[in-house]
């Protein structure tokens, strides 16, 4: 049963699972690529959730005191009796603090409502009390809808004229890399708008500048959201700059506030300083709050504002944040303080994102690639295995970025894309394999015993040559006096004979759970207890139903065909341990059994000629298979081999019809 076979291959050929492997990995990339390029809503989701759970890893750094707010409390709207302060209460609040010496102050109010309330007497004298003061800004709001309201403008020169703080812009050529850092990264934040609304001209010429409070948050998860402000705000071919920006600039002694654009590509730089529009949303009373009744009233100590930056805004204007929900005022001041002390949630450079996503998908991969190797009925759910792997690398680096560098990993944006190319992958394997089982099987099932050929099939590895030790029974059954015979008879007719009385006794061995091992010319090697995953109770009694059975149909064939009319046969069986595998050199081996145990098989077969018996077994084999056979003990019997003579035991036939 001998058949060339070679469990590596030709010697440089790439073994199989280093193929399966770079097909995995190609396969994987593609999906990486075209999904994050094509089909970033399907990304979305879990990106936005997976940055909020990032955020509230890391707690947000303590204030440096440069920041404080001013709170319009329900104190200070029942002191004046409305639901919101007219002009001319904002312009006392203002000149208020300028007496507080205060270094900056902004309005994080809504335009909407701001600029429509009041007179031209109130908003004179607003505009006097901002002039006075030297450093207010204002607020203003960004909208990609058109609109026909006469407080918007949809101009780039007139947003421009209306004071609205704009990027020194610095434009580069596209860089080679640019697309792959949009498809690994997520893209910068630029806002496309259509419309501004700010201040009316006679406020926006006396302000430090107006600057919008445009936020975004996304990624909702148990009520908590992501948060971000636009990197900067384009209207036409104008880039304009976000509040934070604007104070920040001022209050860090004009500090360069610049936009690099590139093809495809937007960063926003404060100086040197890279500024990256992730909020670190502080704990409520991070920042010093007073309310405005008591600023008016002089009641609040003067170093409380003095060279400070202060923020108003209303208590009931609230948002919901990664932290929690916070006043406007609130979220507005930690983004003030993220860019006055550079402590900013970052997001992580394209370099970064590469090497993350080559070192995940690198292991992910080689582990699918292993799986690969594996048999398909366990290789599935090992590939499963690598992909939750991956997907917990992913979540363990996110968890290492945030918590110890405070950087945003975007990870979670892979993820769809990995598991998609994870279940490709794995299915382009399981064809594959099919494809290998089916060449395995049709090379072999015509030369080597059925169960043999499903091991093989199996588990491919199962070709390496060696072996392992099992319990086995084994039987040799050969045709008496054949040498005589085939002196007498024509090779093709000889020939003719062996084939159709093998054809039956091995189909006896099959029906048995036995492996043919050999057919020595007129005799025929077999063995039960093996290969793995074949589960025989007893192999010496399934060994001993075999060989009655083969005379049982020895004579039935010598009732019905006459070239069978003087055949007989011998039959040896011997229990215990041998090693059973491929045995031979990598590129010739056979699927057998060595051991002690063949030999005895060997010859109790040989001796059956001398007892003129149909079946001799060893002491073992007749213990294993119980007393359900017509038996007699022969004693110990010297074989040749063997130093020390072995009980034999004579099988006449069944006592009772029961069979194992």
């Amino acid at each position: 049963m001998a058949e060339p076979s070679s469990a590596k291959g030709p010697k440089g050929k790439v073994p199989h699972y280093v193929r399966d492997t770079v097909v995995l990995a190609l396969v994987a990339f593609v999906t990486v690529f075209l999904a994050r390029a094509y089909f970033r809503s399907l990304e979305a989701v879990p990106v936005g959730t997976f940055l909020t759970l990032q955020m509230r890893l890391r707690p947000a750094p303590r204030p440096s005191g440069a920041v404080a707010i001013v709170v319009i409390d329900d104190r200070t709207l029942e002191r004046f009796g409305r639901d919101s302060l007219s002009l001319a209460e904002y312009a006392a609040l203002i000149s208020a603090l300028k007496n507080y010496r205060t270094a900056i102050v902004a309005l994080v109010l809504d335009p909407e409502v701001f600029y429509r309330n009041g007179s031209d007497a109130d908003r004179g004298i607003l505009a006097n009390a901002i002039k006075a003061q030297g450093a207010t800004y204002l607020p203003s709001v960004f909208s990609s809808e058109e609109s026909s309201d006469s407080y918007s403008l949809s101009s780039d020169r007139a947003v421009s004229a209306a004071g609205a703080v704009q990027y020194e812009v610095v434009r580069v050529a596209a860089l080679p890399h640019h697309r792959v850092r949009a498809i690994l990264m997520e893209p910068s934040s630029v806002q496309v708008s259509r419309t501004y609304l700010g201040p009316p001209a006679a406020l926006a010429k006396v302000s430090a500048g107006t600057a919008y409070l445009n936020y975004a948050t996304w990624g909702c998860w148990s009520g908590a959201c992501a948060a971000q402000i636009a990197d900067a705000t384009q209207l036409q071919n104008r880039y304009y700059a976000p509040l934070m920006v604007a104070v920040a600039s001022r209050y860090l002694q004009n500090k360069p506030a610049r936009l690099v654009v590139g093809d495809g590509e937007a960063a926003a730089y404060l100086g040197d300083d890279r500024l990256p529009f992730w909020v670190n949303v502080r704990s409520p009373g991070a920042f010093a709050e007073f309310s405005a009744s008591d600023v008016v009233d002089g009641k609040v100590p003067q170093s409380a504002f003095e060279s400070k930056i202060v923020l108003i805004g209303y208590a009931g204007d609230i948002l919901t944040t990664y932290a929690g929900p916070r006043t406007l005022a609130e979220f507005h001041a930690s983004a003030t303080e993220d860019a006055v002390s550079g402590h900013f949630i970052r997001s992580n450079s394209a370099i970064e994102a590469l090497f993350w996503l080559l070192l995940v998908a690198t292991t992910g991969l080689g582990g699918l690639g292993w799986c690969a190797s594996l048999p398909p009925s366990s290789a599935t759910w090992y590939s499963f295995g690598a992909i939750t792997l991956m997907a917990m690398a992913i979540v363990a680096i996110a968890v290492y970025d945030m918590s110890v560098r405070g950087v945003i990993y975007f990870g979670a944006s892979y993820a769809p894309s990995l598991i998609i190319a994870g279940i490709l992958a794995t299915a382009i394997t399981a064809l594959r394999r099919k494809r290998e089982q089916r060449l395995l099987r049709a090379a072999f099932e015509h030369y080597l015993d059925p169960k043999v050929v499903n091991a093989i099939v199996a588990n491919s590895a199962s070709l390496q040559p060696g072996g392992t030790r099992h319990h086995v029974s084994v039987l040799f059954a050969d045709i008496v006096n054949f040498t005589a015979k085939a002196e007498s008879e024509q090779p093709e007719v000889l020939i003719e004979m062996l084939n159709d009385f093998m054809a039956v006794m091995t189909d006896l061995v099959t029906k048995t759970g036995g492996v043919v091992d050999k057919i020595l010319g007129d005799c025929v090697m077999a063995f039960w207890g093996a290969p793995v995953g074949t589960v025989i109770n007893s192999p010496a009694r399934m060994a001993l139903e075999c060989g009655l059975d083969m005379h049982e149909e020895l004579k039935r064939l010598r009732d019905k065909d006459p070239r069978f009319g003087d055949f007989s046969i011998g039959i040896g069986i011997a229990t215990g341990e041998a090693i059973v595998g491929n045995l031979g050199g990598a590129r010739r081996f056979d699927y057998s059994v060595v051991g002690d145990v063949v030999n005895q098989a060997a010859r109790l077969e040989a001796l059956t000629r001398y007892y003129e018996a149909p079946i001799l077994v060893n002491a073992e084999t007749y213990r294993e298979a119980g007393s359900d056979y017509a038996a007699s003990d022969l004693g110990f019997v010297e074989v040749k081999g063997k130093q020390q003579p072995i009980a034999v035991w004579q099988i006449a036939g069944r006592r009772s019809i029961a069979r194992g």
